[in-house]
């Protein structure tokens, strides 16, 4: 079965939409990715509602990238079993970002909650890669574009 997550997530790409697919079926998945990635909480339900399937049903998940994964998608990108990129894929790490309106003290809430997401994905990067952690934080920081081979040799692929 093929699941294309093509779009922005949380806009074009939803966790209703992911479900939607996989309702009543028992299959491996080719998971294909072009996304600018979204939305960090509906990228976290999509891929756990994809891992959950992984598991509940016993199969692989086969993730190629035909052009993009960046942010969030590339997040997601990394339940698949295997993940299958071309020269010309790109695979863009960074921090978790927002867009807040407040005062210091919403701004500081605002601070320690997009750090803590941005550990939680690190956390996934490294476990995909095998990278140390801080090679990947300071990746983020630096918000990091890899392509092709590039994403072959850190790991990710």
């Amino acid at each position: 079965m093929k699941i294309v997550i093509d779009g922005v997530i949380g806009c074009d790409v939803t966790a209703n939409n992911i479900r939607s697919e996989l309702e009543g079926k028992s299959e491996d998945i080719e998971l294909e990715i072009s996304s600018p990635g979204g939305s960090v909480f509906e990228g976290f339900t999509i891929s756990n509602v994809l891992k959950q399937y992984k598991r509940d049903n016993k199969i692989k998940i086969v993730t190629n990238i035909t052009g993009m994964a960046a942010s969030m998608s590339s997040y997601i990108a990394l339940v698949g079993d295997k993940i299958v990129v071309s020269e010309s894929s790109s695979f863009i790490i960074h921090n978790a970002w927002s867009f807040s309106v407040g005062d210091f003290r919403e701004m500081r809430k605002e601070a320690d909650l997009l750090e803590k997401l941005s550990n939680i994905i690190a956390k996934e990067y490294e476990r995909s890669t095998e990278q140390s952690i801080d090679l990947i934080k300071s990746a983020m920081d630096e918000e990091t574009f890899l392509f092709g081979q590039e994403i072959i040799d850190f790991g990710f692929a």
